[in-house]
């Protein structure tokens, strides 16, 4: 395996962190010590991945999950501690990795990012805000949800930075060609740490920059070879 995910857990969380990977088609390898808990992903999924039955505390388990080559690992533990470990652990062993991980504990957040997580997840602070959302503004949670979940609609949001030798680097929203490449729509653009949300035609696209674009998968796949400069 190259450039694939390594989900550390196969608990709740670690379950749906898998399970939305492989729903993307993503190459996933899962690390759990009760192997009686890949039945669900056996089920919904056959065997599109690769279950490790092991400590993912353990370097020696991290590498044989290929750590070295995957591009991203989810610390899905039950105990905080243990992701703490995974995350220090990890970012040792793979430094361009991107590391997530759950964090049970609000206070904990600061020491896994310290220890090399890029994000940690509150799995009980999302919920929260979740349920707020639904009150609040139910059609939009409605809409999101429609548009990440639902196989129908073929919608997906996705991240292209966009690398030196891209066509798009000098280029202007309006004279990329982006839309009549893809039509696929850019909702903001990442750079030097901050985001420029709807970006104006003429906003001038750089090396370095990242675009988030929502459309269809087809759409996505073909503005994704058009920024790398492979059409």
């Amino acid at each position: 395996l190259d450039q694939h995910f390594i989900v550390c857990g196969c608990g709740r969380t670690g379950r749906y962190v898998a399970d939305e990977l492989l729903s993307s088609g993503r190459s996933v390898v899962v690390i759990e010590r009760d192997a009686r808990r890949f039945e669900g992903l056996l089920k919904d999924h056959g065997e599109r991945f690769i279950g490790i039955e092991g400590d993912a505390t353990d370097d020696l388990v991290l590498r044989d999950a290929g750590i070295e080559r995957a591009k991203g690992l989810v610390a899905a533990l039950q105990l905080d501690q243990d992701n703490l470990f995974v995350a220090l652990s990890a970012r040792q062993i793979n430094p361009k990795l991107r590391i997530v991980s759950r964090a049970n504990a609000e206070k904990v957040g600061p020491k896994l990012k310290q220890a090399g997580a890029d994000a940690v997840v509150s799995p009980t602070n999302i919920g929260g805000r979740r349920m707020a959302h639904e009150l609040v503004r139910p059609n939009v949670v409605g809409f999101l949800d429609l548009m990440v979940r639902d196989k129908q609609q073929n919608l997906d949001i996705e991240e292209m930075p966009i690398p030196k030798e891209s066509p798009l680097v000098g280029r202007t929203l309006a004279t990329s060609s982006i839309r009549e490449k893809s039509s696929a729509l850019v909702l903001a653009v990442l750079h030097d740490g901050d985001a420029t949300y709807n970006p104006a035609p003429s906003f001038k696209l750089d090396a370095g920059m990242t675009l988030v674009v929502l459309g269809e998968r087809e759409q996505l796949d073909r503005l994704g070879r058009f920024v790398r400069g492979a059409e």
